[in-house]
């Protein structure tokens, strides 16, 4: 039987979390919209819609995500309600290209999202309309609901559930980051290169400011399972494999756009 959330339910999960975030995380941005905001919501099949906008830039702390993921397991162990939030920083959303939401989705967010707490001023959220589908999967990969921010953002309620779930969770997190390197190279060059290794040496020469040596790891465990069941075996290592590879991810990010600051002809319908 599908268990129903009551609106008693859904109005003590964001009590819990607003309250949280405010005491915790005050320079957090947290909006909502959707169903619930335009008080459309169908109560126990509703999902709630967010966003969290971390300050700084596109390395974020990784103890504020540890802290979010964590206020959100214990609002979730509280009152069972489901999510879909993306976790954001603001020059992601400044930049634009890797923000899995696109200019109609940016666009409908600030005119019709309320925030709930931390700062609304200064927020801009410039959303592209993609160009290929190399960049609106790299953005996902990385920003959006199934991407490697969002997992490291419900790891801890993942890890309070199944712990296959999780673990498969982290594996195909960690999967994005190893094949991330071949869609910065076809978003600058046109080229595929599917074979991780070679990917990484090009990479390793496009962007050579970014620190490789977890990437090396990363590949040698997903080329033998014995190797990543140990490491997926056990939560805390788990979890350092997962952090890790996003801190990765957004390094390879940041230096991308620092590099190439100007849109690419590849990237985004101008």
């Amino acid at each position: 039987m599908i268990y129903r959330p009551s609106k008693l339910e859904y109005e003590s999960f964001m009590k819990e979390l607003i309250g949280q975030l405010k005491k915790h995380f005050p320079s957090v941005s947290f909006g909502y919209f959707g169903s619930l905001r335009d008080g459309r919501a169908v109560y126990g099949k509703a999902d709630v819609d967010g966003f969290l906008i971390m300050p700084g830039g596109m390395v974020s702390d990784k103890r504020v995500v540890k802290g979010l993921s964590q206020i959100l397991a214990r609002a979730f162990s509280n009152n069972p309600i489901e999510t879909q939030f993306n976790l954001l920083d603001s020059e992601t959303i400044d930049d634009g290209r890797f923000m899995s939401y696109t200019k109609d989705y940016s666009d409908y967010f600030l005119d019709n999202s309320e925030i709930l707490s931390g700062p609304f001023s200064g927020i801009k959220m410039n959303g592209y309309d993609f160009r290929s589908g190399v960049l609106h999967s790299a953005s996902f990969n990385f920003t959006g609901p199934g991407g490697v921010r969002n997992t490291a953002l419900y790891s801890l309620n993942l890890l309070q559930g199944d712990y296959d779930v999780f673990a498969t969770r982290v594996q195909n997190a960690v999967d994005k980051v190893a094949k991330f390197p071949n869609k910065l190279i076809w978003l600058r060059t046109g080229k595929t290169v599917p074979e991780r290794r070679e990917a990484q040496r090009i990479i390793e020469r496009n962007l050579p400011e970014v620190d490789y040596e977890l990437l090396d790891d990363i590949n040698d465990v997903l080329d033998d399972v014995r190797k990543l069941d140990r490491r997926l075996e056990n939560p805390e290592s788990a979890l350092n494999l997962l952090y890790g590879g996003l801190e990765l991810m957004e390094q390879m990010v940041l230096a991308y756009v620092t590099r190439y600051p100007k849109i690419g002809k590849r990237e985004v319908k101008i």
